[in-house]
């Protein structure tokens, strides 16, 4: 299987790859408005040239376990018209396009056996 250009990123310290195709923007978050009885994966509302949109927790929504860090990031994504903003930890950069995913090694942490296409490698660590 092969994917187009990737974002890579840090959460909860597991490397993923988001599409590069449905990043629109990674911003520093600078103010969360939370949103009372949230669901835990949501973490509040953020502004990002000059839109509202839910700021998602990506290690709670992947079910990984909760290293307690605070988000210095967010990466805005569309997907069907919606747009999101997802919670990161460390942005690395976009990495090439890859031409063949690695097959995806069992057992993942949390839910990433249900997210992942499969592995990449980025500077001698695995990207799911």
């Amino acid at each position: 299987m092969s994917v187009g250009r990737v974002l890579i990123a840090r959460v909860e310290n597991t490397l993923i790859a988001l599409e590069g195709a449905v990043t629109r923007q990674v911003t520093a978050l600078e103010r969360i408005t939370p949103i009372p009885r949230a669901p835990r994966t949501l973490l509040g509302l953020i502004a990002v040239g000059g839109e509202v949109m839910p700021l998602i927790d990506l290690g709670a929504a992947l079910e990984l376990p909760q290293e307690g860090f605070s988000p210095p990031y967010a990466v805005v994504v569309e997907y069907a018209g919606d747009r999101w903003a997802l919670a990161l930890e460390e942005v690395l950069g976009f990495g090439p396009s890859a031409t063949e995913l690695g097959p995806t090694p069992f057992p993942l942490p949390g839910s990433l056996s249900r997210h992942t296409q499969g592995v990449l490698e980025h500077g001698g660590q695995t990207v799911y």
